[in-house]
């Protein structure tokens, strides 16, 4: 039998599901909003995030610059701003590492970094080489912070401010290269530091490369003593610290090259030849610009046996090197 409905009850059922439909429809508009607002939020905390980055390694790069200065006094440039400058490391610290989602603690070290470094600038950097060696130490640890673990860009980043480093023959060379080599100085030192922070699995070579390069770059400066009188320690002559910068520099480079040979991965498998080969090359430039490697070249080249015998082992061990290691 069929049912019959009165047009109250009928009127009562029809406002009824509209009223759920409207319900059902606010529900939906209120989830797309808040949706659109999360992706809106974690734009805004992932650009942030960026800001910060840069903003912290613009800071830490002009403060290297800073350090790397030929001028460079402690009371000068670090004793008169040492308690701020204490304050804002602590805050990269903290908005990194030991509170990253804080937000507003990430805003707060952004701007600070971006004032201080900004002001740093303007004040302490005198020249176009301090500002553009800010810049490439500035790039170098947005790339550690960036880059995978295991990544081949720091390895072959690291060789290839070896290059402007090592090339010191012939006289021109060295001479066209000494604006870049201030540059790119304490780059390559960092660099390396930077692979052995970013390895996926510990390496005793990478670990000896890190410390003899730190080591040639803080305390053997030719160009300063600074570190040394501030802890005390005996300084040598300006040519002594030449020379161990330079052999604590080499065997850093060794060890790099080492490393890369025997557990550097790279996308392309002529990348590890060539990085090996630069390596190669920087040694031998750097090594020809020293007078006694010079007197034994000019001696093996006035005979012809005993160039032919060396250049037959060079070619032996970089094949056995790059095909058999």
């Amino acid at each position: 039998m069929r049912r019959k409905f009165s047009p109250k009850i009928i009127k009562q059922k029809t406002l009824k599901g509209i009223t759920y439909v409207l319900a059902g429809y606010c529900v939906l508009n209120v989830g797309i909003v808040r949706s659109v607002a999360a992706i809106h939020l974690n734009i805004e905390m992932i650009s942030l995030e960026v800001f910060l980055v840069i903003c912290s390694s613009l800071w830490i790069g002009v403060k290297l610059t800073i350090f790397f200065k030929r001028r460079f006094q402690w009371s000068e440039h670090v004793f008169h701003r040492l308690g701020l400058d204490s304050a804002i490391l602590i805050l990269i610290i903290s908005a990194h590492f030991l509170l990253p989602e804080v937000w507003l603690l990430q805003m707060i070290t952004t701007v600070t970094a971006m004032v201080s470094a900004i002001t740093d600038i303007k004040l302490m950097l005198t020249n176009l080489s301090e500002y553009v060696k800010s810049l490439v130490l500035c790039a170098c640890i947005i790339v550690s912070w960036l880059v995978e673990r295991g990544s081949c860009i720091l390895p072959s980043s690291s060789v290839l401010f070896a290059l402007t480093q090592f090339l010191r023959w012939p006289t021109w060379l060295k001479d066209f290269l000494s604006e870049v080599r201030i540059v790119c100085g304490p780059a390559f030192a960092l660099s390396v530091l930077a692979t052995w922070l970013k390895l996926s699995e510990s390496s005793w070579v990478l670990l000896v490369a890190v410390l003899c390069s730190s080591v040639a770059a803080i305390f053997f400066r030719p160009d300063n003593n600074e570190v040394l009188d501030l802890l005390r320690l005996p300084v040598p002559s300006s040519r002594s610290r030449k020379v161990c910068h330079a052999i604590s520099m080499t065997c850093s480079l060794l060890c790099m090259a080492m490393h890369i040979l025997l557990y550097q991965t790279f996308p392309c498998i002529i990348f590890k030849p060539v990085c090996i080969v630069v390596v190669i090359l920087c040694v031998c430039f750097f090594l020809g610009a020293t007078d006694t490697v010079r007197i034994i070249a000019s001696t093996v080249y006035r005979h012809p046996a005993c160039l032919t015998i060396t250049v037959t082992c060079l070619l032996f061990l970089t094949t056995y090197s790059l095909f058999f290691l």
